[in-house]
């Protein structure tokens, strides 16, 4: 329902203001059990145009901090539904933003791999 929608971007938000500016809050987040599950849920659910920005954006912050990096890239859906976003939405800038955080994301597990 749009309801149900509007109150889980206004969480995204809340999420992401809390993972601005504070590491301790992006590796916390990053450690509760199922959170890339549900964003990558988020990212497959048709129409919700305002969710799928705020989980680009919590995903963009969540990403710079090692902890997160090898959970975001092990969940399979969650990149499938990023690259999927990439290619509907591929003319935005949020899909720069996206694009930049994937490519990130890849550099810094060969890094952790290594």
């Amino acid at each position: 329902t749009p309801l149900a929608y509007a109150m889980w971007a206004n969480a995204l938000r809340i999420l992401r203001a809390l993972t601005e500016d504070v590491k301790e809050s992006r590796v916390a987040i990053g450690r509760v059990p199922g959170v890339f599950t549900t964003l990558a849920e988020i990212l497959g659910v048709k129409g919700v145009a305002p969710c799928y920005l705020e989980v680009v954006r919590l995903l963009d912050n969540l990403s710079s901090e090692y902890p997160n990096v090898m959970p975001i890239l092990e969940e399979r859906k969650l990149m499938a539904a990023l690259k999927a976003y990439l290619r509907r939405y591929k003319d935005s800038e949020l899909a720069e933003t996206t694009a930049n955080m994937i490519t990130r994301l890849e550099k810094a597990a060969v890094k952790l791999r290594a």
